[in-house]
């Protein structure tokens, strides 16, 4: 995706500065959407973040960098799996969900009040939401996560720690 480029202290300190600027951004937007302040302004935020995380890589890599950008060729058997792979993990989900609705673990009433606080309480928005995440959203995760924050990291590390640490980074994203 990216041509490679030397790594120098200036390198290091830009990869350093981008993750700063980038990392913490959807932890924000979640804050303020699900916690600080839920309705229109915390979901202004929110919206902000996703943008955010839209534009700064392509910002960045376009005035801070000499990289280019080029776009990879999907692939059959690569769709197959991802299907696959997504219909598996919805299949856990339910069946979790199930397994621990049955056994009092979720409270239905607070889940249906959080989700009518977010905005998710009608039936066809939520499903509109849904489509969504499980497929504009995990494109910008791929974009932003696995390609732009894994190659910064790649110019502080080896592959092996920048894979382990962007993952890190991905998964801390406040909930």
């Amino acid at each position: 995706m990216l041509i490679p480029v030397k790594r120098s202290s200036n390198t290091k300190q830009k990869a350093i500065t981008a993750l700063f600027f980038l990392v913490p951004a959807p932890s924000i937007g979640v804050l303020m959407a699900m916690y600080l302040t839920p309705g229109a302004l915390g979901q202004a935020v929110f919206m902000f973040t996703k943008i955010w995380l839209i534009l700064f890589p392509l910002a960045w890599i376009w005035k801070m960098t000499d990289e280019r950008i080029t776009i990879p060729k999907l692939s059959t058997k690569g769709m197959k799996v991802a299907c696959l792979s997504g219909l598996l993990i919805f299949i856990t989900i339910g069946i979790c969900y199930l397994f621990l609705k049955s056994q009092g673990a979720i409270d239905s009433r607070a889940l249906s009040q959080k989700a009518m606080t977010l905005g998710l309480g009608s039936p066809t928005f939520y499903i509109l939401a849904a489509i969504y995440w499980c497929t504009v959203n995990s494109l910008i995760e791929e974009y932003v996560w696995r390609w732009f924050v894994f190659t910064r990291c790649e110019r502080l590390m080896s592959k092996f720690w920048a894979v382990i640490i962007s993952g890190i980074f991905l998964h801390s994203i406040i909930f």
